[in-house]
């Protein structure tokens, strides 16, 4: 992609849409002073439970073009990404957020870089990229 880019101007680079998809972790750590209390002298203190660092996490796919950050869709809890989630929840927001980027043209000319993940390499996938290019 940078050397089809490399002779071009640099208005191209702005007709790519960059995603890739990571899990977020959510964290729920009380410091050595939220865990505390006072107690007496001849009490015995409540044995403090093992924390866990992480509560809970979701796959985030997010998206960006030279812009900056374009859309971030949020998977349900305990899912990952497939190819009918990625077509048929993921990438309709993102052309919406293209199309309210770009009114007039819309994803038309728009080339989408992701990794070669199953899910973006299915043939589902490049018929739904290539439907919404009309």
């Amino acid at each position: 992609m940078l050397l089809k880019y490399s002779k071009a101007d640099s208005r191209r680079h702005s007709e790519v849409i960059t995603g890739d998809e990571t899990w977020v972790y959510f964290y729920d750590m009380q410091t050595k002073q939220q865990s505390s209390k006072w107690i007496f002298e001849d009490e015995v203190s409540d044995p403090i439970p093992k924390r866990f660092m992480a509560v809970n996490k979701r796959m985030l796919a997010i998206f960006f073009t030279t812009r900056g950050l374009l859309e971030f869709v949020m998977l349900s809890a305990k899912h990952t990404v497939t190819a009918a989630w990625y077509t048929e929840c993921c990438l309709p927001k993102v052309f919406q957020a293209v199309e309210t980027l770009r009114p007039k043209s819309g994803i038309r000319g728009m080339k989408f870089h992701h990794d070669n993940a199953p899910a973006h390499t299915q043939p589902e996938v490049a018929k739904s990229l290539l439907g919404n290019q009309a």
